[in-house]
């Protein structure tokens, strides 16, 4: 199992912000569940180009959440449609609106924390996470229940996901074992 994380090629400077124009806060989207509302569109603010952005497939973002291109969000629909939720992104960017990314609301939790072997500091944050090797079960993309800040992908679709022609995708394998 590992966790996807911000790739180390993309510059901060040029991340996506989660505009206040969203009716919505962004820890809307961390909570693994389906929610009532979904919007029509969620709106970004970025200081780079729509061109650098397309160049991506992951573009890294203040909200928790994954925001893709729609390539991506068609083979994730299909791979494993029974995790994920998607709301159309429109990212103001210094030369214009970019569409076709998608913010991907991920409906799938798990037990995935080794509570024992791990440490927790106070309001729910853990340092020094061991997960449950059990965890990595079966095809998904899912939420940690216990950590809903982290986002948990099979090692399955991890060896699918990194065959294929997405760019600028980052993942970190879980520690199954202590220290």
């Amino acid at each position: 199992m590992y966790t996807w994380n911000m790739p180390d090629v993309f510059p901060q400077s040029k991340a996506c912000f989660y505009s206040s124009d969203n009716a919505d806060d962004y820890f809307y989207w961390q909570t693994g569940k389906a929610v009532v509302h979904i919007p029509e569109c969620v709106h970004f603010d970025s200081k780079a180009t729509r061109e650098f952005l397309q160049r991506h497939d992951y573009l890294p973002n203040n909200t928790g959440s994954l925001l893709l291109s729609g390539r991506l969000i068609a083979f994730l629909q299909q791979t494993v449609p029974e995790c994920v939720a998607t709301i159309p992104a429109n990212i103001r960017c210094r030369d214009g609106t970019l569409s076709g990314y998608y913010l991907l609301h991920i409906v799938k939790l798990i037990a995935a924390i080794n509570e024992a072997a791990s440490s927790k500091y106070s309001f729910g944050v853990y340092k020094n996470v061991v997960y449950l090797p059990e965890a990595d079960q079966g095809l998904f993309i899912a939420r940690c229940l216990d950590s809903t800040s982290e986002v948990l992908v099979s090692s399955e679709l991890v060896q699918q996901l990194r065959a294929s022609p997405y760019r600028h995708l980052q993942f970190y394998p879980c520690r199954t074992q202590p220290d």
